[in-house]
């Protein structure tokens, strides 16, 4: 594949045949600003820190934007991987196979292991933390509903959501003692998972704020499984859950596992909901998509 672009809320990624430069935009996003040069600086410096853990030969350095003797701006310089070995190219050509999901599995557990457990009883991952992520969700959705997203799917969620995380105290603590929660990668999805020969290149994690990056495993690699089930449906979502849980010895209940992609869901549902605000108007439908797989999601993470 020749020189190209691609967009994204936040970023410009262009392409040369071997390599690859992101360019942060300068825009406040609602839960991430940009807009200043010294921002965008330190974002740069600190995504390639961040990405190289679960890509270290892919993310090769940064770049700096030079005009007129003055530094505007900086790109981050990655190795080029082929598009075709994309796992969501692999799944649109039907090719995927359980050796794609057991070594991704494999991959980000291995990744998960290496990184020191956090045990703050009140901090990221705690039900607190998961409560106030939830209702920050909320919040940053109200603009949509009615123009784009159902308003009685919307109650249900809230409810839903609310009434969950009221029956699990207990079991959110436990994933806290027991040393489930981690700094991971936040944003797992296909699109950013290449599996080459020598094994899955895991790129773009979720570098502007720490405290939506850190949180339990599960759910981190729930992201993926959330994006497999868009894009291959439940089965393959539910084999990569069951490899990660062999890959990392962890018990947990199917449950958290389905509350955990429910909220994967409503980040990615606000996410196309400000691609539709920038003018994308096919993401709307997109929102409706990721909005109705929250609500499925919650109804069987129901506590019991």
């Amino acid at each position: 594949m020749g020189p190209g672009a691609r967009e994204t809320h936040i970023s410009t990624i262009l392409f040369t045949a071997d390599r690859a430069f992101k360019l942060l935009k300068p825009v406040d996003s609602g839960f991430v600003d940009h807009r200043t040069v010294e921002a965008r600086l330190q974002a740069a410096d600190r995504e390639v820190e961040l990405n190289r853990r679960f890509a270290p030969d892919v993310y090769l350095g940064t770049a700096d934007v030079i005009e007129n003797g003055v530094l505007v701006d900086r790109m981050i310089v990655m190795r080029r991987l082929p598009a075709d070995r994309s796992l969501t190219s692999i799944i649109a050509r039907g090719e995927l196979t359980e050796d794609h999901l057991r070594s991704t599995a494999r991959t980000v557990a291995a990744v998960h292991a290496n990184l020191p457990p956090i045990h703050e009883r009140d901090g990221p991952g705690s039900r607190a933390v998961q409560r106030e992520n939830w209702e920050d969700s909320f919040a940053q959705l109200v603009d949509y509903i009615g123009p784009v997203l159902d308003e009685g799917d919307d109650w249900r969620i809230v409810d839903l959501t609310r009434r969950s995380l009221d029956g699990r105290a207990e079991l959110f603590d436990q994933r806290v003692s027991g040393g489930h929660i981690r700094d991971g990668h936040g944003d797992l999805l296909a699109d950013d998972i290449f599996c080459l020969d020598d094994g899955p290149r895991i790129l773009d994690c979720l570098a502007f704020r720490d405290d939506l990056r850190i949180g339990d495993g599960l759910s981190d690699i729930g992201f993926l499984a959330m994006d497999l089930h868009r894009l291959a449906g439940p089965g393959p979502a539910t084999t990569l859950l069951r490899y990660y849980r062999e890959f990392s010895g962890e018990i947990h209940p199917s449950s958290l596992a389905h509350h955990y992609v429910a909220y994967r869901a409503h980040v990615r549902c606000k996410v196309s909901c400000l691609r539709w605000r920038q003018g994308a108007q096919e993401f709307g439908a997109v929102a409706r998509m990721y909005h109705r797989m929250t609500l499925d999601q919650l109804e069987r993470a129901r506590p019991r």
